[in-house]
């Protein structure tokens, strides 16, 4: 009996652990998307400059967010192996289909999440791209002129 009641103790402890790990992931990775997605629709919705300069700074900071955002795919990757790992230290019976398709859907929806992030800010990189290449072009064409 005492060596069941151990068992037991230590499972309820296994799993324990691994809801804080899963739990912890996801809340990490709630909190810095929270927190990156304002900056993504604030970059996305400013007007593309009309100065080579001025494009060139927005391609800077857009280039700067887009590499944050690569670096903290860990978070959604992270919450993804947590809930992993909590669905194979549970029993399929120890849990309701609810609670089993509520741990399942919460990565998938912070990867949709981080997907949609990733997207935006790649085509807002190529946009400023080319709005750049074109305000260059522009400005030598002018200066060529200018020089005629």
């Amino acid at each position: 009996l005492l060596a069941r009641a151990t068992a037991l103790a230590d499972a309820f402890s296994m799993v324990g652990g691994k809801y804080k790990d899963y739990n912890d992931a996801v809340e990490r990775a709630k909190r810095w998307l929270k927190e990156t997605e304002p900056k993504v629709a604030k970059l996305c919705n400013e007007p593309i400059a009309a100065e080579p300069k001025l494009v060139e700074d927005q391609l800077n900071r857009a280039k700067a967010l887009n590499n944050e955002i690569i670096a903290n795919g860990k978070l959604i990757e992270d919450a993804k192996a947590a809930a992993a790992n909590l669905l194979a230290s549970l029993d399929a019976n120890q849990m309701s289909r609810d609670e089993r398709r509520a741990i399942e859907q919460t990565p998938v929806e912070l990867q949709q999440r981080y997907d949609a992030l990733r997207v935006m800010m790649a085509e807002r990189c190529a946009d400023l791209d080319s709005a750049l290449v074109a305000s260059q072009g522009v400005q030598d064409a002018l200066a060529n002129i200018a020089n005629w």
